[in-house]
Formats: structure tokens, sequence, C-alpha cells
């Protein structure tokens, strides 16, 4: 048996995945607008959180679910990780 085979990921983890992935590229988005604006390191990641977490968010509120972002704090943790990465990078 060779090692490719016996990993294996669930459905479920692929899509939490995508989910992440998704607001990442969104935190980076917001990142970017505030830099462009000139706003401060608290300015960025304010705005890399809000634009990342909100449309997930939207989404859960219109299907009557708890929102991922207050259920698990990855979200939040991964738009501020996001926006402190781009602003090292931009400031560097």
């Amino acid at each position: 048996m060779s090692l490719l085979t016996e990993i294996s990921f669930s459905s479920d983890f692929f899509i939490y995945v995508l989910d992440l992935f998704g607001t990442v590229a969104f935190a980076i988005t917001g990142a970017f607008k505030a830099i462009e604006k000139k706003f401060d390191v608290i300015g960025i990641l304010v705005l890399a959180t809000i634009t990342g977490v909100a449309g997930g968010t939207i989404r859960d509120v219109v299907l009557g679910r708890v929102p991922n972002s207050i259920v698990d704090p990855t979200y939040v943790i991964v738009t501020i990780a996001s926006g402190i990465a781009i602003f090292f990078c931009i400031h560097v």
C-alpha cells in the first residue's frame, strides 16, 4: 500500500478549508483597500476582519444558522493574521 491511498479527507473538512481560504481572500482584499486609503495597522486589521468575516456571517444569518465566525474563532484569527502579513509585506 502506498502512503497516498491512506490519506483521505472528509468532505466537511474540505469545505471548511475552502471556507477559510475564501475568508483569507476577502481579508486580503480589505487589507489592501485599507492600505490604499493610508490606514494605520489597526485600521488595516479592522477592515481586513470586517471584510473577511462579513460575507460568511451574512450567508449564515440568511440561512438561519449561527454564524461561523461566532462559533469558530479560527475565522477571526485567520483574518487578523492575513492583515498583519499584508501590513508587514507592504511596509517593509
